[in-house]
């Protein structure tokens, strides 16, 4: 048991709902999973969740993630564009912005939204059910 799986026993069908939820994440998306573990990292550290970048490092390595771009992932101090050169994909930098965004604002704005699944279309041809 993760030390959340053990806190959340108290209330099994929680710990079970979030297990499900999380597993669904993880394994039943579409997103690519550099870009999955790209959002989950950006995440962790805006909210300082030292214990979920730990626990991620290795899946990240296993989706792709270079150690340079995770030093940029983990910067939040400056734009992921300014790194030079930069280390990221195309997709990358829309990806770090909708997280900063989601997290930091909580309201993500249009273009930001826009962006990413620009990107999304553009390097993986995922189609997404609310934009045409």
């Amino acid at each position: 048991l993760t030390a959340l799986d053990g806190t959340l026993l108290h209330a099994s069908p929680i710990a079970s709902g979030w297990n499900q939820l999380l597993g669904a994440v993880r394994t039943k998306g579409k997103l690519p999973g550099d870009i999955r573990e790209l959002l989950i990292l950006r995440v962790a550290t805006h909210n300082h969740a030292t214990y979920e970048w730990i626990h991620h490092e290795p899946l990240r390595r296993d989706a792709g993630l270079t150690t340079t771009q995770l030093l940029v992932i983990r910067d939040v101090s400056r734009s992921a564009l300014s790194s030079s050169p930069n280390p990221l994909t195309p997709l990358q930098p829309a990806a770090l912005a909708f997280a900063d965004a989601s997290t930091k604002d909580v309201k993500v704005a249009d273009s930001t939204f826009d962006a990413l699944v620009t990107e999304l279309k553009i390097q993986y041809g995922i189609p997404l059910p609310c934009c045409p």
